[in-house]
């Protein structure tokens, strides 16, 4: 029996070990091999935000020589997969439609940290940007856009921005998941718009995304909401279905929000 114990002892440790250390040993490889030039895959350039006490966040930086606007992507998964490096293409697509510096937040995943860590990591990574415009030639508008899990988290993140002083010009939140959280900050007045919002999927996603844009109207917040009733979730990252034309109406919120292309 305590041959057992001990065994099971050793089994779940290793298990703990491996979910707590996953993302930080892949983070540790992929700067490796980013270093040694082996990721040919990204135009863009591997950046890992310092932080003080803690990880550093991974970041795929696309630089756009035409446009000084920044939008800061957070990618989708359902809190639990996705990464940015899925979203390489995506990047370099919209940094060129969009003519923006596209910066891709690798976030860290529910099974290694609670939500409120990946927000911190957001917020964190925003700040950093902001405050070393200079070095990466950004100019200081910026707008904020999230994919399912990863607009939740913009969406708190932003009143995190806002309460250590920092404002984005606007905000993009696609097909998102909304719960009591956002609807709180937004009716206590911690949510600084304008905000666009994409709904897509089933019919009771599209009726809390209208509820969400009522919240925002009703708090004073400037929203706007685009409805795809027959497109599923993530068919703008994935190049699905009518993306063409969801990525259209983004760029004049973009426009709208940073004044680029007035």
């Amino acid at each position: 029996m305590t041959v057992m114990l001990i065994f099971f002892s050793i089994l779940y440790s290793l298990l703990a070990y491996n979910s707590f250390y996953r993302n930080w040993f892949v983070e540790w490889m992929t700067a490796k091999a980013n270093t040694a030039g082996m990721k040919p895959d990204i135009e863009g350039e591997r950046v890992y935000v310092p932080r003080r006490n803690k990880r550093d966040v991974r970041v795929n930086l696309f630089r756009c020589p035409h446009g000084k606007h920044v939008v800061y992507l957070c990618h989708g998964g359902d809190f639990l997969n996705g990464d940015p490096d899925d979203l390489d293409a995506f990047c370099m697509k919209v940094r060129d439609l969009w003519q923006a510096n596209i910066v891709s937040i690798g976030y860290s995943l529910v099974d290694v940290h609670v939500t409120t860590y990946p927000q911190e990591e957001i917020t964190d990574t925003i700040l950093y940007f902001r405050e070393h415009a200079e070095e990466y030639g950004f100019g200081n508008k910026a707008v904020l856009l999230g994919f399912d899990a990863g607009a939740y988290l913009a969406a708190i993140s932003a009143v995190q921005l806002v309460q250590k002083g920092c404002i984005l010009n606007g905000h993009i939140y696609c097909y998102p998941y909304v719960d009591y959280v956002q609807t709180s900050f937004a009716k206590a007045g911690y949510h600084v718009g304008p905000v666009a919002l994409v709904a897509a999927g089933e019919e009771k996603q599209l009726a809390t995304m209208e509820e969400y844009e009522k919240t925002l109207s009703d708090a004073g917040i400037p929203c706007r909401m685009k409805v795809y009733p027959d497109e599923k979730r993530n068919f703008i990252e994935d190049g699905k279905g009518r993306s063409e034309e969801a990525l259209s109406w983004l760029k004049e919120r973009i426009g709208e929000f940073t004044g680029q292309f007035a």
